[in-house]
């Protein structure tokens, strides 16, 4: 048990170890623990990093409460309130993809672009080949 607790302190810190033991013993004496949560933290290889997990869910569900699109309303409340925002300053609705400017077929369009490249000439002759120096000569 010691090595569990050593090892959950180094992993989330000991203080948090420490305040989720404190918190999971005192719901257990409260007899306000789940069953399953129960079994789950007793029944885990390191009882107390399972503690911590617990501990963060019950923090989380205490912040969050039984109705999520309540607390997603008071989160934005928040963030308007902080940035100063009101409902004027809501984004409109955006709307849909422009249309396409080029056409979808090109099958019978012209090339109408000027061509810039050096014309071919044909091969290299294979006197100016030959007549090159090299460098394999002895």
């Amino acid at each position: 048990m010691a090595n569990a607790q050593l090892i959950a302190g180094v992993k989330y810190g000991d203080d948090k170890v420490a305040e989720a033991e404190q918190a999971f013993i005192a719901a257990l004496r409260s007899q306000q623990v789940d069953p399953a949560d129960y079994h789950k933290v007793v029944g885990s290889p390191n009882r107390y990093a399972a503690a911590v997990h617990w501990h963060q869910r019950q923090l989380a569900q205490a912040e969050i409460g039984d109705d999520p699109a309540a607390f997603r309303a008071k989160v934005e409340a928040e963030l308007r309130a902080r940035y100063g925002l009101t409902d004027r300053d809501a984004p409109a609705q955006r709307p849909g993809p422009q249309p396409s400017v080029m056409p979808t077929n090109l099958a019978t369009a012209r090339n109408v672009g000027a061509r810039n490249g050096p014309a071919w000439s044909g091969p290299t002759p294979l006197g100016d080949i030959l007549a090159q120096p090299s460098i394999f000569k002895r």
